[in-house]
């Protein structure tokens, strides 16, 4: 008796579950022809062009070839982004050693010279930098700078003891 009760619920617990799918199909709404149909959104992320380009905003010391410096003076690199220094290629002429090392912010180079720079005028190209972002340079940047020793005037060449 125990057996045929519990088949009995198992058959209606299954009848409801029939009824309530049908019902399911069968009620759908269909579409009315004046219902808007939703559409899936899709978003596009694009990096503007002006943010994916990288450019050098000031170089120090300004270039002058009538302004002589020292011939270790340092070069200072203000890009617009942050610029690691290993991806800082440049060209000297004539050519000459050089370290490359991060500036006192973070998106500032120094170039500085190995020993000194020639005495006269150098000329510095940067080929190609890369920010941490991966935008690049457009195109090469050249640079002069004018190097000489300290003179004497002939006043101060007279007041030199021997």
């Amino acid at each position: 008796m125990d057996k045929k009760i519990t088949l009995f619920i198992v058959l209606i617990f299954f009848m409801v579950l029939i009824v309530i799918f049908l019902l399911s199909l069968f009620m759908k709404k269909e579409p009315n022809i004046g219902d808007p149909i939703p559409t899936p959104t899709t978003i596009v992320v694009s990096v503007a062009p002006s943010l994916n380009r990288l450019t050098i905003l000031s170089i120090l010391p300004e270039q002058n070839v009538s302004q002589n410096y020292l011939p270790f003076q340092k070069i200072t690199i203000n890009f617009s982004t942050k610029v690691l220094p290993s991806t800082l290629l440049i060209q000297t002429s004539p050519e000459t050693e050089v370290d490359i090392l991060p500036g006192t912010q973070e998106n500032e180079l120094l170039i500085i010279p190995k020993t000194t720079w020639t005495i006269g005028t150098t000329n510095i190209t940067i080929l190609q930098a890369t920010s941490v972002t991966g935008a690049n340079l457009n195109s090469p940047f050249s640079y002069s700078l004018t190097t000489a020793l300290p003179t004497l005037s002939p006043e101060e060449l007279n007041n030199i003891y021997p």
